[in-house]
């Protein structure tokens, strides 16, 4: 092959990894963008299906790198417990699934302007085991005073990473 032939295949080839990079961050900055509005409206508004492709992936994703939670949800309870005693509402967020950790670290900071944390530890820290609904979910309820059910925190383990997330509580 000729040395001009090599060098407008390489040129070629060139071109077509930056237009492909291009492309590739184009479709990541929309999913991004996707994903900062509010997860509700995402499910009012109807979406094209290359943004829906786009969300899609960027959660698969998102869920793949999430690494919070535990083995159990006892211990996903734990860790998230411990980060509301050390005033962590950013850490303690990151134990609910992904689609819920905005929304949740913003009410933590509001129990914590309003010195609420305290009394919502106190109700969590009372765990005696969790309630396998199945493989994939379960749940733990806390008795009030009156020994009726007050609290019920839900989990649902991560597939990509099989950590327990909080799904409500």
């Amino acid at each position: 092959m000729g040395k001009w032939k090599k060098v407008f295949l390489t040129g070629a080839l060139a071109i077509l990894v930056v237009v492909e990079i291009f492309y590739m961050y184009r479709d990541w900055k929309e999913a991004r963008d996707f994903v900062a509005q509010d997860f509700n409206t995402f499910l009012e508004v109807p979406r094209s299906d290359r943004e829906i492709a786009n969300y899609t992936k960027f959660m698969e994703r998102t869920y793949r790198e999430d690494t919070y939670g535990g083995a159990t949800p006892e211990e996903t309870l734990k860790l998230f417990t411990d980060a509301l005693k050390a005033g962590d509402t950013d850490l303690a967020a990151k134990y609910f699934v992904v689609e819920k950790q905005i929304e949740r670290r913003e009410i933590f900071e509001n129990w914590e302007r309003n010195n609420k944390l305290g009394s919502v530890i106190n109700l969590l820290e009372d765990v005696d085991k969790a309630d396998y609904i199945s493989s994939n979910n379960a749940q733990i309820s806390f008795l009030n005073q009156s020994g009726i059910v007050g609290i019920i925190v839900s989990f649902v383990k991560n597939p990509q990473t099989n950590k327990w997330k909080i799904e409500s509580l």
